[in-house]
């Protein structure tokens, strides 16, 4: 009866996540490579430089004078690779990246989320074209997923005496290699949907810092330049590099930069300095190594779910095995008609 029970189950999950799991798959392998897709949308964004030259400064004011009355969030430093600046710029009711040439200072161009092939395919995955109300079903069925793929798991029977192609056989051993990918996909889903109940339920079961709000600063004479306070954050952490520089939003507030320790895609492996921008004092120092069991955890979600824990084979398996959810789908969909036109409704339950 229990076995019959998870069958059920196992059946009625896969017929309501069918579609959200190809959706999701496929959207998801895509998105895996988001950051090469636009550069192949937009190239001109994106080239490569031989020498840095141009400083944080000389790249800020550069933005500030082609966007009069927007206001800078952040500044993204750049790589040989990539060759600039990126500004992360909000104002008149929309948001938008500007990037600045980092040899030359000239501005390369602009983009917005909602503009080329990949926004839709980002809001697909995201929140499936719904808002927050998509956010919502997407939360429950990544956890739904995770259900479907332990019931799969309890109903497996060991057949090494009969290893044919058959849809069984493909659906059973697909869906065993990708079990793990499953329940880790689904869980770690589920943390966008619910973020501050999750870092609740990470802070019960480990420990992990509770950091209290940074206290105002005093406003004393002119703020130091950004160069000036990208050099006080690596002599706070001297084995990383500036990765992104967080201007604060009011004359009080404190900057924040992020200190890379892994490449520019692992932004998991990342230290944070608090500075006071008037006397470079150092508010807060979040080291990465000094980061709790929780902090670590809470920290990871996001890079294990985009798969960057483990460079360029991490990505590499993270696409192919998004692309066994619709695998899955063809392989379950084929086994559930062949059982239909066989046994009819009522015997596809048994």
């Amino acid at each position: 009866m229990l076995r019959r029970a998870l069958f059920r189950l196992h059946l009625i999950l896969g017929i309501v996540l069918g579609v959200y799991a190809v959706v999701i798959g496929l959207t998801g392998s895509v998105l895996v490579y988001r950051e090469e897709f636009a550069a192949l949308e937009r190239p001109y964004l994106y080239q490569p430089v031989s020498e840095i030259r141009v400083t944080p400064d000389e790249a800020l004011a550069t933005v500030q004078k082609a966007y009069p009355g927007w206001r800078v969030l952040t500044l993204t430093g750049p790589d040989l690779e990539t060759g600039a600046w990126m500004a992360y710029l909000l104002g008149k009711g929309d948001s938008r990246q500007v990037y600045v040439d980092a040899a030359s200072g000239g501005l390369r161009g602009d983009s917005q989320r909602k503009d080329g092939w990949l926004n839709p395919i980002e809001q697909l995955h995201f929140n499936l074209m719904s808002g927050r109300t998509g956010r919502l079903v997407n939360g429950y069925c990544a956890l739904a997923l995770v259900l479907l793929a332990l019931s799969g798991v309890a109903l497996w029977r060991p057949q090494l005496s009969r290893l044919r192609w058959t849809a069984r056989n493909l659906h059973v051993n697909l869906g065993l290699v990708s079990m793990v990918f499953l329940v880790i996909m689904g869980i770690t889903g589920g943390y966008f949907t619910w973020f501050q109940p999750y870092v609740n339920a990470v802070r019960m079961l480990l420990p992990a810092r509770i950091q209290p709000a940074l206290p105002a600063v005093a406003v004393s004479g002119p703020r130091k330049s950004l160069a000036e306070l990208a050099s006080a954050a690596e002599k706070a952490v001297p084995d990383a590099k500036v990765f992104r520089i967080q201007l604060g939003s009011g004359p009080k507030e404190a900057f924040k930069i992020s200190m890379r320790h892994g490449t520019q895609g692992e932004f998991q492996l990342v230290s944070h300095v608090s500075l006071n921008p008037y006397t470079l004092e150092v508010m807060r120092l979040e080291r990465l190594e000094d980061r709790q069991a929780g902090d670590r955890l809470i920290g990871n979600f996001s890079a294990v779910h985009f798969g960057v824990w483990g460079g360029r084979l991490g990505r590499v398996l993270w696409a192919i095995l998004g692309l066994s959810l619709p695998a899955l789908f063809i392989t379950s969909f084929s086994l559930w008609w062949r059982r239909l036109r066989q046994r009819g409704l009522v015997g596809l339950w048994n």
